[in-house]
């Protein structure tokens, strides 16, 4: 009789530490998914300010295209302008350099100073076009959970 109790409690036992087994595990995997759903939403952030970034680096390249190329336009029409002398064509081409100059230098235009340096144009590149990573550890402590990834 003893024996057949002790195997009744023995599958009590066993049921109730299944439970707690599968309650911490739950426990964990609920973590794991809370810290997931971060990871996820600080790459979506990311991506929102790098779409942010490349449309205004776009819309700045077009102003500055832009703006050269009509530059450059005026310049060549003044150039092939045979009504005015030499001296008038350098003075006309000169204003129209110094304008864009002042216009672009003079209030601070970061794009044109780095428009015109190959170094910061690389480094801005280099800056810009930096991709996010993310690395995991092999193994972890349970405190470190809600820190994972």
């Amino acid at each position: 009789h003893l024996f057949e109790q002790y195997d009744t409690q023995v599958d009590n036992h066993t049921a109730h530490i299944k439970q707690q087994i599968d309650t911490h595990f739950d426990d964990l995997i609920a973590q794991l998914m809370e810290r997931k759903k971060k990871l996820h939403q600080q790459v979506e952030q990311w991506q929102a300010t790098k779409q942010q970034l490349i449309e205004k680096e776009t819309t700045s390249a077009a102003k500055y295209e832009q703006t050269f190329i009509k530059a450059q336009r005026d310049c060549q029409e003044i150039g092939v302008d045979h009504r005015l002398s030499d001296t008038q064509k350098l003075r006309s081409t000169d204003s129209i350099k110094s304008e864009v100059f002042r216009s672009h230098v003079m209030s601070n235009d970061e794009q044109f100073e780095k428009y015109g340096n190959s170094k910061l144009m690389a480094d801005h590149i280099n800056t810009a076009t930096s991709l996010i990573g993310i690395e995991y550890a092999r193994t972890f402590s349970l405190p470190e959970l809600c820190t994972y990834g």
